[in-house]
């Protein structure tokens, strides 16, 4: 997983964890996340969503769904719909994207560093 294009670039939904649970009933695995064939992929999420998570688009800050987004649930991926971060873990960065001290499980997210535009 890229996580500039899935997380720091706000290609997130946040979902209730009881919604991850109903399905999702055994204790899920890796093998239980996998990422879409593209002819469904462009069917799921938005446009958008898309773009960022296809081809490293950027959403507008501030301006994006999650940013300032403080309800309850678990932040997965719009793609496989994996668990990804808590929001016990999320701060305010300034940046108007969503940011987080840390991910569930830091073996599922890897990170890359984008200089572009810096």
């Amino acid at each position: 997983m890229n996580l500039t294009a899935r997380l720091l670039l706000v290609a997130i939904q946040a979902a209730p964890v009881l919604t991850i649970a109903a399905e999702h009933p055994e204790e899920p695995s890796m093998s239980t996340f996998h990422k879409p064939p593209d002819d469904e992929l462009r069917k799921r999420p938005t446009r958008e969503q898309y773009e960022v998570t296809q081809h490293e688009a950027t959403e507008r800050p501030f301006q994006n769904a999650y940013w300032d987004h403080h309800g309850a649930g678990i932040f997965v991926d719009v793609v496989s719909g994996e668990p990804l971060f808590s929001p016990l873990d999320k701060f305010d960065s300034g940046t108007g994207w969503p940011s987080f001290t840390q991910p569930l499980e830091a073996g599922h997210v890897n990170t890359k560093t984008d200089w572009r535009g810096s």
